[in-house]
């Protein structure tokens, strides 16, 4: 193989992986940090979903690694567990008293 082809087939390959993506299968967009440095912006409801365990294993596999690789994640995914951890508290609190 010459030096020459091997650069072209390394980009083919390249294309091919990006397009077989797991991203592009679940129809997420790929992290890809801007040019600042700053996160992509954080998708609530993405979020709430995997907080919730409604997620496939692959899309919440891809979740965290959104939460890993970006403070905003992190932040909001921390504060959604908490506001579903005190929801779930008060849903509790008033059955509770129901009975």
């Amino acid at each position: 193989m010459s030096a020459e082809s091997r650069p072209e087939r390394e980009g083919k390959d390249q294309d091919q992986e990006k397009s077989l993506s797991l991203w592009a299968i679940l129809g997420l967009p790929e992290p890809v940090p801007h040019k600042d440095g700053t996160a992509p912006p954080v998708d609530g409801e993405l979020l709430r979903r995997l907080v919730r365990q409604e997620l496939p294993e692959q899309a919440a596999r891809m979740a965290f690694r959104l939460i890993d690789a970006y403070r905003e994640w992190n932040m909001a995914h921390a504060q959604l567990l908490v506001d579903e951890f005190k929801s779930r508290q008060a849903d509790e609190r008033s059955h509770d008293r129901e009975l």
